[in-house]
């Protein structure tokens, strides 16, 4: 991965640019739990056809239940998981990532077969996830071994900060961890008042995205009749969505 923390990246606004403020305007009435995902159990369930002894398939089927009850996977439901198996919340948060797309398959077979230390895929996850109760910046750096490399195959920042986000987010701990993805961080490039971040898709230090969970802890507490720190990064992910990246 390239060095993010090698020269400051000057971001230039146009005119046209909105400000952090802009986007909270459009939060009143947002449900986090109302969009809904693509999700079919059996598009998912070759992930173990073959591999049996591949752990997590268990919650597809409470998958099922969830989106017969709600029509959709609630970041809250997933929330839930995090003080259970901690590779059912990683197959969970995979799937609420990527839906019905078939690039999920192979990301998920890989990470759950994908070991890449000493220690056994579900203790390197229940590190991982115990590591993001404690903050944002220890979660990010449970990601990755001494050398910079993901721990687990797959698992780089774009999804382990997915996981950081659904195992953290109701701990005490501040700033909780927040999703960083290329979306997310297309975002911060194009908005006003936004931190200066290195590409999610090269090298980021765990200050740096401490750094942005912290300024959007801020946003959240500083918004006039308060808004779900969430918000804050759903509204980055969705405007990330229908802009180019601007350097």
């Amino acid at each position: 991965m390239a060095n993010g923390g090698a020269g400051a990246i000057v971001v230039t606004h146009n005119s046209d640019d909105p400000d952090i403020g802009d986007l909270l305007a459009t939060a009143s009435g947002l449900d986090l739990d109302g969009p809904p995902i693509g999700w079919k159990r059996a598009r998912w369930e070759p992930v173990w056809k073959g591999n049996a002894h591949l752990p997590g398939r268990d919650v597809l089927y409470e998958i099922d239940r969830e989106v017969d009850r709600h029509t959709t996977v609630r970041p809250s439901w997933l929330r839930g998981l995090a003080d259970g198996d901690p590779t059912r919340l990683l197959v969970a948060s995979t799937i609420w990532g990527f839906g019905n797309f078939s690039k999920g398959l192979r990301f998920l077979g890989r990470m759950l077969g994908g070991q890449r230390s000493d220690s056994a895929i579900p203790d390197v996850l229940a590190d991982i996830v115990s590591a993001a109760k404690s903050g944002a910046s220890e979660g990010f750096s449970a990601l990755f071994d001494a050398r910079g490399r993901s721990r687990m195959s797959h698992l780089g920042i774009a999804f382990g900060t997915k996981l950081l986000h659904f195992a953290g987010y109701d701990s005490p701990a501040r700033p909780r961890p927040l999703v960083f993805d290329a979306r997310v961080w297309r975002a911060t490039r194009r908005v006003r008042g936004c931190p200066d971040l290195p590409s999610p898709t090269g090298y980021v230090r765990s200050d740096q995205y401490d750094a942005y969970c912290s300024w959007a802890e801020q946003v959240a507490d500083a918004a006039m009749n308060g808004i779900e720190l969430a918000t804050v990064e759903y509204l980055l992910f969705d405007y990330g969505g229908r802009v180019r990246t601007r350097v």
